[in-house]
């Protein structure tokens, strides 16, 4: 299996990325660093590709509006305070 090689403009984009972060491997590889940056979009990108697919359309096409196999809108899901439920989690 060959290695697929970078396109000139592709090589160049991650040489120019690379500098930013000369000798600071946390602002690289940590947590809230450029991989982990990179990865997050890339899913992203994917799962709203994916999604496209799926359905037919593309995001705010016009297609999808009152078709009833619309994209889900982002809904606020608070998160439960983990206090609240080390408590109680021997209820009844």
């Amino acid at each position: 299996m060959t290695k697929p090689k970078l396109t000139e403009k592709q090589e160049t984009l991650l040489n120019e990325l690379l500098e930013d972060f000369k000798g600071n491997t946390e602002a690289v590889m940590g947590l809230d660093g450029l991989m982990n940056q990179l990865r997050k979009r890339v899913v992203e990108a994917m799962l709203d590709g994916e999604m496209t697919s799926h359905l037919g359309y593309a995001p705010h096409a016009p297609a999808g509006n009152g078709s009833g196999n619309s994209r889900p809108q982002p809904i606020e899901c608070p998160i439960p305070d983990s206090a609240f439920w080390y408590n109680h989690r021997n209820l009844p």
